[in-house]
């Protein structure tokens, strides 16, 4: 009998400048995929960039796979919704189980304040 598959919204409010560094959001309790991200700001950064990543157990994120066709930019208009453009095969955007999704910061972050990322993530099929 097949099991349910689940959405799930994962968030994070990355307050300023001193917290956007390297994070995990996630450690992948079930193969997942990503579904969207979005993120939005109250003050932006002069020139920051985010990305979001997946690692295996052992990596570091900043030597992650990135799950984005770009970096998303902390430097634009406030208060405005950005949502990320994710890559679109099947195994770029798919977590394996016991692995770390999360987000890498760059740039110069300097006066970003209230970044708030909104994740959702479908659960796989198991097989």
């Amino acid at each position: 009998m097949p099991y349910p598959i689940f959405d799930f919204v994962l968030q994070r409010n990355i307050p300023n400048t001193t917290d956007a560094t390297n994070q995990v959001l996630l450690i992948a309790p079930f193969d997942l995929k990503v579904v969207s991200i979005k993120a939005r700001h109250r003050i932006a950064s002069t020139s920051g960039t985010m990305d979001l990543v997946k690692a295996v157990d052992g990596v570091a994120l900043s030597a992650g796979v990135s799950l984005l066709t770009a970096v998303m930019s902390n430097a634009g208009t406030i208060n405005t919704n950005v949502a990320g453009a994710l890559k679109t095969g099947i195994a770029e955007t798919t977590i394996d189980k016991d692995s770390a999704l999360g987000f890498v910061f760059a740039g110069t972050l300097t006066n970003l304040l209230d970044l708030d990322i909104t994740v959702s993530v479908r659960q796989l099929k198991k097989t």
